[in-house]
Formats: structure tokens, C-alpha cells, sequence
């Protein structure tokens, strides 16, 4: 009895302590519902990768996607009004959802959807709840796309899986009553990223039926720096950690945790490289005011890096396909919706994205979202924020489709 309640009082005061050490975004509607969020997951997670993690890291994985998919399924109801499959498209796992109202002959809008995640997390379960609210709401065929990820897969593979339900999708438009002129990529985070590399990709190749629309939900477009001010600023916000970021690049280039340290002190980039990139695409002088004078930060030196483990990275973080940040040409690209979030750290590289796009040419809508946090779109049914930015995605694509 006494060692339970030794314990009992061990988890209250770890889950006081985090409770009271996160940062909660200012306006919001429910500052409760994020703080109970927060401090419910950070030690779930915590457990599961930095204990359990040590003795078998693929199993840590496995119970950190189970987590997330059942995050997803929480709210999940039958829904009479969806027609709903797992299929594969070009050997990649998708859920394809279409609306029973569709009449034969109509043709409906496209929407290919990327979980985010990390690349190591997320799946079609995780945002079943997502798909089914832009099925309904948009009368669109949405396909939801099951990319392969590590530990078991890493970069190029996750894209490569992208890239080919996506064109898999606009040859074979006809067969799902879609009007292949009138298709879009959307993804958050990871997902974001997939969506980005995806429509450079395709336009590289100058593939048809063109994609329409892209739309990057607080998109990863950078993994460079790691020490940016909305990295610095958000270090104690919601969800997103600088441990968590670090820990979903060492497992996209190796498939598992060995850059950790390296990438946390942004020693996986030597400086010549660092000193190009900061004058050429990621200079913080370009950020707006608000985002600088949010809090506190330090534009850091530039410290030397890893050569060894820098130029067994370089080709694929230099990758347009993996950083489209750093993609030599931004124009002739679909038309982007570009959202990101005030509490984030992937912040200031999404706002630098938009930037850079209409730099070239691209029509991009951007904006921030001032009262919330990274991964607010995945509980858009508990968080008034999240309900707020599914609402603005919908209404864009009913009028961009």
C-alpha cells in the first residue's frame, strides 16, 4: 500500500510539474483542454520513447503509432453517408473515401491527403476523423495516403510512396468519377512536407493532368536549422518539442536515433553550409516583427559541424524533395494555401516557404494562427482553434476547386 502511494504521488507531482511548465497560447478559447492535452501526453510519450525506447526501439514505435491511431479513432462514427476502402494505389496503401450522394456522371473534386508524424507516426487511422470532415463538407473524393516510414523505411522512400499514389490518383480520375483538372495535395506537418515535394516534383516533370491546389498545414520544408527563433520560442509550447524534431530526422536519414545530439546542437551541417543557407534562404531579418518580438531568443554562432556525418546527409537534406525550402526554383507551382501556427516551432520555416513561393511567382495564401499550437488540425473536434483552421482549408478549397 505504501509503495503504491509512493508511487500514486510520484506521477501527480511529474504531471503537476509539466502541467505548469507548458506554455498555453495567448486568446485561446480553452486553455484547459490544451493543458490537460499537454501534460497528459508528454509522459505517455516520454515512457514509451526514452524508456522503453532504450531497450527495444521498434516497439516504443509500434506503441506510439497504436497511441496516435487510437487518438484518431476517438470520435469515429459510422457514417452512412461516406463510401469508405483501403485499397493500394501503384503497391501504396491508401483510404480512398468517396460520398454515397455521388450520382454517376457527376465529377467531383480531388483531394490527396498526407498524414504528419515525423515520418514515423500517423497513418490513414490517425486522420480518419480529418478526411471524413473534407469528404462531407467539400463533395470531394478524398484519397488518404498510408506512406511507409521508419524505423522500417527512410528518405526517399516515404516520398517515393507519395509521389506515386498521387500520380496513380490523377491518371485513374475517371474511374473514381473525379475531374482530373480539379485536384489538390494537402498535409500537415510530415504531411505538409509531402504535399510541398510532391507538387515540385510533378511539375519538374512536367506531369499531367496538373495538380490544382496545394495546401502546407504548418509545413516541415528545412532541416538545416534547428535553432531558429520559433524553435527557440516554442521550446515549452504544445505537442512539438525540439526533442521530438530532432528524434523524427535521425529516424527519417538513418532509421534511428544515432543523430540525435548532433542535430539538437545543429552539428550536423558544417558551417560553410549553415553561413550559405542563412544568407541565401533563412535569413531571420526577413521574419515579421511579430513573430521576432514573440520572446526571447538568440540569433546563435554558427558552430562547426559534423563533416562526417554531414556528407553522409547532404544529398538528401540538400533534396528539393526532402527541403523544398531549398528548391532552386519556386515558380509555376499550384497555387498554395500555406497555414502555420504562432506556437510552433515549424513556424518561421513555413512563413519563409510562402515567402520564397511568391517570390517566384506562385499565388500563395498564407496565415498564422495566433492563438495556436503544432498539431491543432488533428483535434479540430476538441479544440475551438483546430475547428477554426479545418473551416478556413474547407472554405479555400470549396472556392479554389
Amino acid at each position: 500500500m505504501g509503495r503504491v502511494l509512493i508511487s500514486g504521488c510520484l506521477v501527480a507531482i511529474f504531471v503537476a510539474y509539466h502541467s505548469m511548465n507548458v506554455v498555453i497560447p495567448e486568446g485561446c478559447a480553452e486553455p484547459w483542454k490544451i493543458r490537460l492535452m499537454d501534460t497528459i501526453n508528454k509522459p505517455i510519450f516520454f515512457i514509451i520513447r526514452d524508456v522503453i525506447g532504450v531497450f527495444d526501439e521498434q516497439l516504443s514505435v509500434r506503441m506510439l503509432r497504436s497511441l496516435m491511431d487510437g487518438m484518431g479513432r476517438m470520435k469515429m462514427e459510422e457514417d452512412s453517408t461516406l463510401h469508405i476502402r483501403d485499397t493500394h494505389f501503384d503497391g501504396v496503401s491508401v483510404r480512398v473515401y468517396v460520398p454515397i450522394s455521388r450520382r454517376d456522371g457527376d465529377l467531383l473534386p480531388g483531394v490527396v491527403y498526407f498524414h504528419g508524424g515525423g515520418w514515423v507516426l500517423g497513418s490513414t487511422e490517425s486522420e480518419d476523423n480529418i478526411a471524413r470532415e473534407l469528404t462531407k463538407r467539400l463533395n470531394a473524393v478524398v484519397v488518404s495516403v498510408d506512406y511507409r516510414m521508419a524505423p522500417e523505411v527512410t528518405f526517399p522512400i516515404p516520398f517515393e510512396d507519395s509521389l506515386r499514389a498521387t500520380k496513380y490518383f490523377l491518371t485513374h480520375t475517371e474511374t473514381f468519377g473525379v475531374d482530373p483538372s480539379r485536384v489538390a495535395v494537402a498535409g500537415n506537418s510530415a504531411g505538409g512536407n509531402m504535399a510541398a515535394t510532391v507538387s515540385l516534383k510533378l511539375r519538374d516533370e512536367q506531369f499531367e493532368p496538373k495538380l490544382k491546389r496545394q495546401v502546407l498545414i504548418y509545413p516541415a520544408v528545412q532541416f538545416v536549422d534547428y535553432q531558429t527563433p520559433s524553435c527557440q520560442q516554442s521550446e515549452k509550447a504544445p505537442v512539438l518539442k525540439r526533442h521530438l524534431k530532432v528524434y523524427f530526422l535521425s529516424m527519417h536519414l538513418y532509421g534511428n536515433r544515432s543523430l540525435e545530439n548532433v542535430i539538437g546542437d545543429n552539428r550536423h551541417v558544417t558551417r560553410d553550409v549553415r553561413e550559405n543557407i542563412r544568407v541565401s534562404y533563412m535569413d531571420y531579418s526577413w521574419l515579421p516583427n511579430e513573430f521576432l518580438e514573440l520572446g526571447p531568443y538568440q540569433d546563435k554562432e554558427i558552430v562547426e559541424g559534423d563533416v562526417d556525418v554531414w556528407n553522409s546527409i547532404k544529398d538528401a537534406v540538400m533534396s528539393p524533395y526532402m527541403s523544398p525550402l531549398f528548391a532552386k526554383h519556386l515558380g509555376d507551382l499550384p497555387d498554395a494555401f500555406v497555414i502555420t501556427c504562432q506556437y510552433d516551432m515549424l513556424r518561421d520555416e513555413g512563413y519563409l516557404y510562402a515567402r520564397r513561393m511568391k517570390q517566384f511567382g506562385t499565388k500563395v495564401k498564407y496565415v498564422n494562427f495566433k492563438n495556436s499550437f503544432h498539431g491543432v488540425f488533428n483535434v479540430f473536434q476538441f479544440i475551438k482553434e483546430g475547428e477554426q483552421m479545418v473551416d478556413d482549408v474547407i472554405a479555400y478549397l470549396q472556392n479554389e476547386l
